[in-house]
C-alpha cells in the first residue's frame, strides 16, 4: 500500500514539475511544413550513421511510433510528438517493469507544444530489442545506452534538419545515461547542440559530471528532487551543486 502511495505522490510531483518547467523554460519552435516532415519520416530504410530509421506502428493520433536499427542489429523504439527547432529527448528510469517511453505519455501533448518531443525505450526496455521481455544475462551498461541515444539524436537531426538545439530530460537511472552521453567526445556535432538539461532525481553524483567539457558545465541545468526520495537520496544534489554552483536551479 505504501509503495502505491509513493508512486502516486511521485507522479503528482512529476506532473507539477513538468507544468512548472513549461511555464519557465522558453523552448524555440518553428512553423515548418507538416507535409514535408511526413514525407521525410516515412522513408523506410533511410541509412543514417550506421542505422536506419523507419515507422513501425501507429499510436493514437497525437503520437508517432518509430524505431532506429543500430549497426549491431539492436532496435531502439521511441514515441514522438510535435515539431520545431527544439528536440526534447525524454530518458526514463531503471525499473524494467514500469520504466519505458510509456511513462512519459501523459506529458507528451503538453511538451510537444514547445518542440519535437521524443520518449525513448532504452535498450532492454519497452518495445526496444532487447526489450523488457528479453532475458539479459549481462546488463547493458550506461555507456552503451548513451551511444545508442547519440545515434538516435543524430538520426533525428538528419531526418529533421530544422532541429537546432537539444534539451535532455532524464529520470533516475536515465540521469546516469545522460551523464555518459554528455561525456562522450566522439560525436561533437551532436553534443554541441545540447542546450539545456533537466534531471529528475538523477542517479549520479559529482564524480559523474566533473569530467564534462566546460561548455556543458555552463549550460542551464534544472534538478527536481523529492526531499524524502527512497531510491536516490536528495543529498546527492549538493554534490552536483559543487560542479554546477553557478547555474544549477533546485525544484523540490
Amino acid at each position: 500500500m505504501m509503495n502505491k502511495i509513493v508512486q502516486i505522490v511521485s507522479l503528482i510531483f512529476s506532473f507539477l514539475f513538468i507544468s512548472w518547467l513549461i511555464l519557465n523554460l522558453k523552448f524555440s519552435s518553428s512553423q515548418s511544413n507538416p507535409e514535408d516532415q511526413i514525407q521525410k519520416f516515412d522513408q523506410n530504410d533511410l541509412i543514417i550513421n550506421n542505422g536506419r530509421i523507419s515507422v513501425v506502428g501507429e499510436e493514437p493520433p497525437e503520437f508517432d511510433s518509430f524505431s532506429l536499427v543500430l549497426s549491431n542489429g539492436q532496435i531502439l523504439h521511441s514515441l514522438m510528438a510535435g515539431d520545431g527547432e527544439t528536440l526534447i529527448l525524454l530518458v526514463h528510469g531503471a525499473d524494467r517493469k514500469t520504466q519505458n517511453s510509456e511513462y512519459w505519455k501523459p506529458f507528451l501533448p503538453q511538451l510537444s507544444k514547445y518542440g519535437r518531443v521524443v520518449a525513448v525505450d532504452m535498450l532492454g526496455y519497452g518495445a526496444s530489442e532487447p526489450g523488457a521481455e528479453t532475458p539479459m544475462d549481462i546488463q547493458i551498461p550506461p555507456k552503451q545506452q548513451a551511444i545508442s541515444l547519440l545515434y538516435l539524436i543524430s538520426s533525428l537531426q538528419t531526418s529533421f534538419p530544422e532541429i537546432k538545439q537539444v534539451v535532455l530530460f532524464a529520470r533516475s537511472y536515465g540521469g546516469r545515461v545522460v551523464a555518459e552521453l554528455l561525456n562522450n567526445s566522439t560525436t561533437p556535432e551532436v553534443v554541441s547542440k545540447i542546450s539545456q538539461v533537466v534531471l529528475i532525481a538523477p542517479a549520479i553524483g559529482g564524480s559523474n559530471v566533473l569530467t564534462l567539457p566546460d561548455r556543458l558545465k555552463n549550460i542551464p541545468y534544472l534538478v527536481f528532487w523529492a526531499q524524502d526520495d527512497p531510491v536516490v537520496p536528495a543529498t546527492r544534489l549538493w554534490e552536483l551543486k559543487q560542479v554546477f554552483s553557478h547555474n544549477l536551479k533546485k525544484f523540490s
